[in-house]
């Protein structure tokens, strides 16, 4: 057995004890404890073995603090104020900090974006003020990233720029979920609570200055995204501007999430991951842009079950049906399916991913596993990276071109989409408790 399947079995060992594991707080003992068998087995390399020991060393506090038997089994609270204050920083402790590329960026008063009388159509102004318009900005190191600021910076585009197409804007409304950046000087879960974030919406940033902010700016997904929301400024990039002006969106080049960086590179060629292009796909089917655009070689990366976790998250919409049948036509483009219709497609991968759960309401509990786990693919990722320990590749294309791919839904009948929704709806019924 080689190095790569070795650390790919304990990787998958992890995450299923964390999985499994009935006790909440008993999330984080079990853990530690996997940890511990693989440093005692001693089947990698003592070089692997020192970078494991040195990534524990760093991060014993979180981890130890975390696994602290002084809580209820029900204290749910207590463990998300855990996660919001410890466990999100980890990714910064593993990862090496990133060169920062020095960003062009703009900031504007948040005082004079967010004002909404000065829209004339009464329809979209009484919208905006039922979104923008209860955001809370508290005063110290704390801010909205993600739609909240891309929304903003959206409707401070409208307001000056007569060619923005404004439904690009109308469909930010209402906004989906708050996500939010702190400073480390800073009450993290008071603050959450107040601004309506959740537990896992919230990142944490090792500055706030403008370097800070120029930091933050470097490591978003799509260039749509580089917009931050301040009490005092929305901040943002050239590129957020031209990407919401043409409605055209990009990987940022360097995709830095919260547990790692989520970009490769093969042969001399730049990739982005198959969570990137999940972001891209549901960007163009909710209609938050007209199209993305990526070299055709990427489209090697297979998105996989995320192509179930978009179908997820459209499932329940009032138009869920044109949504599903948008996602199946992104996949039909980017020649990852072979199926014909939108059932088809979702039949091919309920085959190949059987275990996968239609249910989506995520428990604080919930949150702590996916947390974890994720921790435990970044220092998977971070292992295979620093050692090299890659599996075969299976990326054969060496085109360039850019592709544009934008759902065109136009082959598809009406009743090939309702008949995939009710096809989705039966699986739903099938895996909801009796």
């Amino acid at each position: 057995m080689d190095m790569v399947q070795i650390l790919e079995g304990y990787r998958n060992t992890i995450i299923g004890r964390l999985k499994f594991e009935p006790r909440t707080k008993g999330l984080f003992a079990a853990f530690i404890g996997e940890i511990r068998k693989i440093l005692h087995e001693h089947k990698l390399p003592s070089e692997v073995l020192a970078e494991i020991r040195r990534i524990l060393r760093e991060t014993f506090d979180v981890l130890r603090e975390l696994a602290k038997d002084t809580t209820a089994e029900d204290n749910v609270e207590v463990l998300a104020k855990r996660i919001i204050e410890t466990t999100k920083q980890a990714a910064y402790v593993v990862l090496p900090a990133h060169e920062v590329r020095q960003l062009r960026y703009e900031q504007v008063p948040t005082s004079d974006v967010l004002q909404f009388d000065d829209v004339e159509d009464s329809s979209l102004r009484k919208r905006l003020k039922e979104s923008l318009g209860t955001l809370v900005l508290p005063k110290g190191e704390c801010g909205y990233k993600g739609g909240a600021a891309r929304a903003t910076l959206k409707l401070w585009v409208f307001k000056r720029y007569p060619e923005f197409n404004r439904e690009l804007l109308e469909a930010e409304l209402p906004l989906s979920d708050k996500d939010a950046v702190f400073g480390p000087n800073i009450d993290a879960w008071k603050t959450a609570q107040a601004m309506g974030v959740d537990p896992d919406g919230v990142e944490r940033t090792r500055r706030f200055d403008e370097q800070g902010i120029i930091e933050h700016l470097n490591s978003r997904d799509v260039d749509m995204n580089q917009a931050f929301l301040t009490r005092r400024f929305l901040y943002f990039t050239p590129e957020a501007i031209q990407s919401v002006l043409s409605g055209v969106i990009h990987c940022a080049g360097r995709a830095k999430t919260l547990f790692g960086v989520d970009t490769f590179g093969w042969q001399g060629r730049l990739y982005f991951t198959n969570k990137i292009l999940n972001r891209l796909v549901i960007a163009v089917c909710r209609n938050r842009a007209h199209y993305f655009e990526l070299p055709r070689y990427n489209c090697d990366v297979q998105l996989g079950i995320y192509w179930l976790v978009l179908i997820r998250k459209v499932w329940g919409k009032p138009d869920s049906a044109v949504q599903i049948a948008k996602i199946f036509d992104c996949a039909r483009q980017m020649g990852q399916t072979g199926a014909g219709t939108p059932k088809e497609f979702i039949q091919e991968l309920m085959e190949r991913y059987r275990f996968f759960s239609f249910r989506s309401n995520q428990s604080t509990e919930d949150i702590a596993r996916w947390i974890l786990s994720k921790y435990t693919t970044l220092i998977h990722r971070h292992l295979k990276g620093t050692f090299k320990l890659y599996p075969p590749w299976e990326y054969t294309s060496t085109d360039e071109t850019p592709m544009l791919i934008r759902p065109d839904i136009s082959t598809i009948e009406d009743e090939q989409q309702h008949e995939a929704l009710e096809y989705l709806n039966d699986l739903v019924r099938a895996q909801s408790p009796s």
